[in-house]
């Protein structure tokens, strides 16, 4: 009975709530905080337009109505709810002996996966002794139907993992999402988050699932199974595709796990609506990152390590080029019967990389053309604009050994023009109509992407602070986000329309719909009204973990901007409503 009324007590303070106090001390009072704590590391999930959040902290996953911050329900399979059904049960025993490690359901061994097209979210709990996935409706919380028996965790193979030394041990570690001894309890969660990420893939009304030895594909709805295949090899669900006829195209991920793998080769395959195996072929699985398209040349391609082009129709692979994908400064441009690819290659010299531009066949491969490769330079972006191939990027490819943009004549690859030397660049280029938009060297400037030529100009003074995190198209404006302070144009003439300075400081924003959430040292917000530039009070939420799904970046803001969700001081859940500041930091231009 003392058991039982202590859990009556933790389970009072788990679902209670407090309006309008906080620890911290923010310009805006909450409506509510919930002392609903998101565990570090764990999942946080805003729902029909934060009228539901599904949220997990390192004891159980609960669902909290977005209007009070009140728990709604909290799931069956938790630890809290094993403990008030059966108060002698093992779950007990770990908890005095200081364990919530096992069977018992704890941050480390589950994640939500939501799927907001079918109105469903997933929870995943992968214990060791039990894999299951349970469907719950998205408003209810109310769990539709439950998968058990499955294995797509990797914690089968858990063993190999702890019996691999060192480095090996390392790298299966990483590639699986399991334990090993040098890695700390953090390491070990986000690399399992990042492999969880490949088992499941949405996919309209369904979703497949990656299991040990196959893949399966689920209507979400009902939970029926539509088709299920054997013997699909990989650690995971790079990429689905689905083409013209409604074949599926899936690819799956892998890595060389020096000697010690999962399987022994990775598999792309055609797969018809049905789930009848059209094809299947083997891919070099090192840094598979995803499916590039060129139906019109009946090709798709592997866009990995190294890139892998596949005929449509039989499977067969037509050709491979060893392009270094797996950073961020690689491009791939189809067009036609023809791919543009903008990257590093593995270098003549000592095996270091070496970039170059090219264009290729889709169905031979062969070089129309080609750069000469040179080191010490990267790609920002590379898009097609009619007759010409635009390269953004830095190095010796560029005027000066600096950063700029390039403009090659797609049938010839001679260049039509470039930029002269750019010392200060933002790296983001815009083409909207028959002009392209960077910010560079203190400047605003619109040019000719056919000539280069000049269209507009405007000098920015001393709002340089004001760029260098976002540059994007907004409505009819052209936003550029920086540490400082944010900065719109008109993009007709050049001219500012409104200039915030932003005294409190950014180093991140995210955007949802008219307005911009500005971070700072992942503890300060406020928010800029994207179409005048005015802004809100600051939250503070003293709050420096780190969490996964929509919250990862600690906030939400409602759709009608009518408040904002955030996770403040020890992971709790809060809700602001918008107060605007009025224009005394707006500078209108």
């Amino acid at each position: 009975m003392k058991l039982k009324s202590l859990f009556l007590i933790l389970a009072a303070g788990w679902i209670g709530f407090s309006c309008g106090t906080t620890t911290i001390s923010s310009d805006m009072e909450a409506d509510w905080i919930s002392n609903a704590e998101a565990g570090a590391l764990s999942s946080a999930h805003v729902m029909e337009n934060g009228n539901y959040i599904y949220l997990a902290d390192s004891r159980s996953a609960v669902l909290i109505d977005g209007e009070t911050g009140l728990p709604l329900k909290t799931y069956s399979d938790s630890f809290w709810q094993m403990m008030a059904n059966n108060l002698e049960t093992t779950a007990v025993n770990r908890l005095i002996g200081g364990s919530l490690r096992g069977s018992d359901m704890v941050a480390d061994a589950y994640n939500f996966y939501p799927l907001p097209e079918a109105g469903v979210m997933l929870l995943l709990d992968y214990r060791f002794t039990e894999e299951i996935i349970a469907a719950l409706d998205v408003n209810s919380g109310e769990e539709m139907w439950r998968a058990e028996g499955l294995s797509y965790s990797g914690g089968h193979l858990t063993s190999a993992v702890e019996a691999a030394g060192g480095r090996a041990g390392r790298r299966l570690a990483s590639m699986l999402g399991a334990q090993h001894e040098e890695e700390s309890a953090e390491d070990r969660r986000e690399r399992r988050v990042g492999f969880m990420e490949k088992v499941i893939l949405p996919y309209k009304n369904g979703f497949f699932l990656k299991t040990s030895d196959g893949f399966t594909f689920y209507d979400a709805g009902s939970g029926d199974i539509v088709f299920s295949v054997d013997g699909f090899n990989g650690t995971g669900i790079s990429d689905v595709l689905q083409i013209e006829s409604d074949d599926y195209i899936v690819l799956s991920s892998g890595r060389d796990i020096a000697g010690i793998t999962a399987s022994s080769s990775y598999h792309i395959a055609r797969i018809s609506p049905e789930g009848d195996v059209l094809w299947q072929s083997d891919h070099n699985g090192r840094r598979t990152q995803q499916l590039v398209l060129a139906e019109q040349a009946g090709v798709v391609l592997v866009d990995g390590y190294p890139t892998q082009a596949f005929d449509l129709n039989d499977g067969a692979m037509l050709w491979e080029n060893d392009t270094r994908r797996g950073n961020e400064y690689h491009h791939m441009v189809v067009d036609g019967d023809y791919v543009y690819i903008a990257s590093d290659e593995r270098g003549t010299t000592a095996r270091v990389s070496e970039s170059r531009v090219e264009k290729r066949n889709l169905r031979s491969g062969e070089v129309s053309w080609q750069t000469d490769r040179t080191r010490n330079a990267v790609f920002y972006d590379a898009f097609l604009h009619g007759d010409h191939l635009i390269v953004i990027g830095t190095g010796r490819f560029f005027d000066g050994n600096r950063r700029g943009i390039i403009a090659y004549d797609a049938q010839t690859g001679d260049v039509a023009w470039r930029t002269p030397e750019i010392r200060d660049f933002s790296n983001a280029v815009l083409q909207e109509g028959d002009t392209l938009y960077y910010i560079a060297d203190g400047k605003f400037i619109g040019v000719d992407p056919v000539t280069g030529q000049t269209r507009l100009e405007t000098p920015l003074g001393d709002q340089s602070g004001h760029f260098g995190l976002g540059f994007f198209k907004h409505g009819d404006k052209i936003v550029s986000i920086g540490t400082g302070g944010v900065t719109a144009f008109n993009p007709e003439n050049g001219r500012i329309i409104y200039n915030v300075r932003n005294r409190d400081g950014a180093e991140s924003f995210q955007v949802f719909g008219d307005v911009a959430a500005l971070h700072r040292n992942s503890r300060n917000v406020r928010l800029v009204n994207l179409n005048d530039g005015t802004l809100s009070n600051v939250v503070r939420r003293n709050n420096d973990r780190r969490y996964f799904g929509d919250l990862d970046g600690f906030i939400f803001v409602n759709a009608e901007e009518k408040f904002a969700l955030s996770l403040g001081d020890s992971g709790r859940l809060m809700r602001h409503s918008f107060s605007w500041v009025s224009s005394e930091e707006t500078a209108d231009n």
